[in-house]
């Protein structure tokens, strides 16, 4: 996963998690990302605390099956939400790294898709 957090518009790129092996057709349980505990690099401040507005993608792959990629968007431990992107490339980064082409992209990501084709995420209960 990579996201940038609105308020100081750091990057966060967190490590690769396995699921394991699921059979073909299978689903598996539910899986959380402990993103404040997650190994992660940062070039700002690295922890992530209640109220932190992140967006990002996620990339879910594995040998026999199309790369599938995620747009999400949190504001840590109190809501969430994701949708399928169209785009089947792994991670989804802006072209530009700058302040400026960070917060456009958060833009682009955040108001460029109808509320019927996102998917609300619940914090994990305490």
């Amino acid at each position: 996963m990579v996201a940038f957090r609105t308020s100081d518009l750091s990057y966060f790129g967190f490590a690769t998690q396995s699921v394991g092996y699921i059979k073909a057709r299978s689903e598996s349980a539910r899986y959380s990302l402990d993103l404040p505990n997650i190994q992660k690099s940062s070039d700002g401040n690295g922890q992530i605390i209640d109220g932190d507005e992140l967006t990002g993608s996620i990339s879910v792959d594995c040998p026999q099956c199309d790369i599938q990629t995620y747009i999400v968007h949190f504001v840590w431990g109190h809501t969430a939400w994701f949708f399928e992107s169209p785009k089947k490339a792994g991670y989804l980064v802006p072209k530009d790294m700058s302040k400026d082409g960070r917060m456009k992209y958060i833009q682009l990501l955040t108001n460029s898709m109808s509320a019927k084709d996102k998917t609300d995420m619940k914090p994990k209960p305490q």
